[in-house]
């Protein structure tokens, strides 16, 4: 007789179809950004601002994801957060002027702050600590699959179309999931009358024990219990300057190989291969992280992400040199986004995971929204996107630092897992 399959591997399904759109703007702009700045005739710094709309957005709204969803539940945030990023993408492709393109990137960012945030709470809630990371790293595939697959795609459908078509495409693909997403998720395991699955008996006694907040939905005690422990200070700091090294670089990645002499096509399948080693990478940083200190597998892969960045800035077209780089960039630049997310369970209580994750991902999106600006300046002012490339090295290993100096966590309390 079969056993009955826990329904938290179909959560897992719905938060790695809901992540894939995290992708479909994170990982997809960055292919289109030179042919949107030759249409419009815009320079680096102006592509950048624009697409600082869609980092400014979710900066603020990463937060208030973060606190709505441990109030009234991830379901109903991702769903609008979903819905809100198929209309940013109707708005994108209706877009041939500054202004417009602004708006649209500004109301993606507002839908995919509630996506990102996504996979840390309800994962959380429906896996024990033991079997998190493994789930949230698989989750975090969705994304990288995009990068891969656009690297083919994208930049061929760009040789004969306008981008607009691009974004049209993805608001039909975002609604899709939208509807597949109403139908199968569910907040917690107590929905379907189960308990997480690979969850310790210490974690089963918690959650009896534990009762959910009261409060307002803006969970001012969870906030409050957030910013006064210090270590957020350290985890946010070091997600700030991976923000600054891996999307300051990204955006203008394509950029700077087609500047040193790569085809177009030819620098999508190139930058594709970070996704690939991203998808590879971020289920064994899962893997790692659920036996090796989170802090360090995260400084690790800012490590490895600089090291990339360093190669691929001076390899020119020494294609072995190159490959490793962007292997390195990719694989090392998984490894905060699954950390990040299965550390918050480390250092906060479980009804303030969505709080937590919220205001550090912020963090992130603050550095993704400055970062470009400042890359993007100094590429115009320099006449050379290496420029940019440095600041990302500089930040990579910094971040490092930062993160590796972070005090050993608390074991898990009764009063530190309520809410599963």
């Amino acid at each position: 007789m079969s056993r009955k399959i826990h329904y938290a591997w179909i959560i897992l399904i719905g938060t790695w179809l809901a992540f894939l759109g995290v992708g479909l703007i994170r990982f997809i702009y960055p292919y289109v950004v030179p042919t949107m700045e030759s249409t419009l005739n815009l320079s680096h710094t102006v592509m950048a601002t624009v697409i600082s709309c869609f980092f400014w957005a979710d900066t603020i709204m990463r937060i208030v994801w973060g606190t709505l969803s441990d109030r009234i539940g991830t379901r109903k945030t991702t769903m609008a957060g979903l819905l809100l990023l198929s209309i940013g993408f109707f708005i994108m492709s209706l877009g041939n002027t500054v202004p417009i393109l602004g708006i649209g990137f500004a109301v993606c960012g507002m839908g995919a702050a509630s996506l990102f945030i996504f996979p840390s709470p309800i994962l959380s809630r429906w896996f024990g600590q033991t079997k998190r990371s493994t789930a949230i790293g698989i989750a975090t595939t969705a994304s990288l699959i995009v990068m891969i697959v656009g690297g083919f795609i994208v930049p061929s459908i760009l040789v004969k179309n306008s981008y607009n078509i691009i974004w049209r495409t993805e608001a039909f693909i975002t609604l899709a999931i939208l509807v597949i997403i109403s139908l199968i998720l569910y907040d917690s395991p107590a929905d379907k009358r189960l308990t997480p699955y690979g969850a310790s008996q210490e974690e089963l006694d918690a959650i009896k024990q534990g009762p959910k907040e009261k409060g307002s939905i803006w969970g001012k005690q969870s906030i409050m219990r957030v910013l006064g422990n210090w270590s957020f200070y350290q985890i946010a700091g070091a997600y700030f300057l991976y923000g600054v090294a891996y999307t300051g670089v990204l955006t203008f990645l394509s950029s700077y190989l087609q500047q040193i002499g790569w085809q177009a096509a030819e620098a999508g399948r190139f930058i594709s291969i970070t996704g690939i080693a991203g998808l590879i990478a971020v289920v064994v940083w899962g893997a790692v992280g659920d036996h090796m200190a989170k802090r360090f597998v995260f400084a690790i892969g800012l490590l490895s992400l600089s090291i990339g960045i360093v190669l691929i800035a001076f390899a020119g077209k020494i294609m072995a040199a190159a490959v490793l780089g962007v292997i390195l960039f990719g694989g090392g630049g998984s490894a905060p986004v699954v950390m990040i997310s299965a550390i918050q369970a480390d250092y906060f209580p479980k009804n303030s995971i969505g709080t937590s994750f919220g205001i550090c991902a912020a963090c992130f999106s603050l550095a993704s929204a400055i970062s470009p600006i400042v890359g993007g300046t100094l590429a115009d002012a320099t006449g050379t996107l290496l420029s940019s490339l440095i600041m990302g090295i500089c930040a990579g290993f910094l971040g490092a630092i930062v993160i590796a100096s972070l005090k050993e966590p608390r074991k898990v309390k009764s009063d530190q897992t309520q809410n599963i």
